[in-house]
């Protein structure tokens, strides 16, 4: 299988409206909402859902339309309209897999909560994550502290 996370983000909306023109009745007004690390589970995902929609016509699926993919609270979202039970099931799957998976890289990860920020990261990426917030916090909180001696 190919890896899909060595994809920039819109290489990756090309290919998955090239390839599965399908699911998508319009174009997403902001494509893929997500990280390069869920690239590989979306695609495979599609694949699947593609396959479905091709192999069942008796569901009846043809008005089926992904409407948005994106992230939310640390997971995948997925929002499709005219899907059946199987489809949703599909969905939901993919949703929880996403749990599971590092957002950025896509390696194994879960699910963290860091001072209200919801993420799924691999241990590697988490501390990187980590490293960067703490140092743009810490430039925030001296810009803070300048701004108020200037004004006193």
């Amino acid at each position: 299988m190919k890896d899909y996370t060595k994809l920039d983000t819109e290489e990756f909306n090309e290919l998955i409206f090239k390839e599965f023109p399908e699911l998508f009745k319009e174009k997403l007004e902001y494509g893929c909402e997500c990280s390069k690390g869920w690239q590989n589970l979306i695609y495979t995902f599609l694949h699947h859902l593609q396959w479905y929609v091709k192999n069942y016509p008796e569901m009846k699926l043809e008005n089926l339309g992904i409407v948005q993919i994106k992230e939310k609270y640390s997971l995948i979202r997925i929002y499709i309209n005219n899907g059946n039970d199987a489809v949703y099931q599909m969905v939901h799957l993919t949703e929880e897999l996403s749990g599971f998976i590092c957002e950025k890289c896509g390696q194994k990860g879960h699910n963290r909560v860091y001072d209200n920020w919801y993420i799924t990261l691999c241990e590697p990426c988490y501390k990187q994550w980590i490293k960067k917030r703490e140092e743009s916090f810490s430039k925030w909180y001296l810009m803070k502290y300048k701004i108020r001696r200037w004004f006193k």
